[in-house]
């Protein structure tokens, strides 16, 4: 999936869990909000030394810094790598 696509999945998808009242075993309905963190990455170069681990270990922490800028950043959006 290239950026574009992806944030705007994410930005359905955060509007359309905002949007909705879950309703809780105990009757009640409640509103919550997601925050999302994204990383994009180039497939590596046919030369590279780069393993597979080591791509999926740096996508993983460029994801989880996104989300924590996301949180901290008020939550309930979108931050991408």
């Amino acid at each position: 999936t290239d950026r574009t696509d992806a944030l705007l999945v994410s930005e359905r998808l955060r509007q359309e869990v905002a949007n909705h009242r879950f309703v809780l075993e105990d009757g009640e309905s409640q509103k919550i909000t997601i925050s999302v963190g994204l990383s994009f990455v180039q497939p590596p170069l046919a030369d590279s030394e780069e393993t597979e681990e080591t791509l999926l270990a740096s996508i993983l922490r460029q994801a989880d810094a996104s989300l924590y800028r996301a949180k901290q950043g008020g939550r309930d959006r979108i931050e991408a790598a």
